[in-house]
């Protein structure tokens, strides 16, 4: 019975081995999620400071037709 649960309870390098493998996959998910986080919100930037730029291009053709 004893050599059943030696085999059937993890050993100690197995639980290390565990934890080391979840800490890794947890820390890469992250680092993966708050990248596209990152480059997502650069993106809506970029897109936002498209528009104001055309926008203020738009506005400062109005406002030179309206000078002369």
């Amino acid at each position: 019975m004893k050599k059943l649960l030696s085999k059937i309870i993890p050993s100690h390098i197995t639980i290390k081995l565990s934890l080391l493998v979840s800490s890794f996959v947890i820390v890469a998910f992250t680092t993966l999620e708050t990248y596209n986080f990152l480059h997502a919100k650069s993106e809506i930037t970029q897109k936002i400071n498209t528009e104001q730029y055309a926008q203020a291009k738009f506005i400062a053709k109005d406002i030179k037709e309206k000078n002369n």
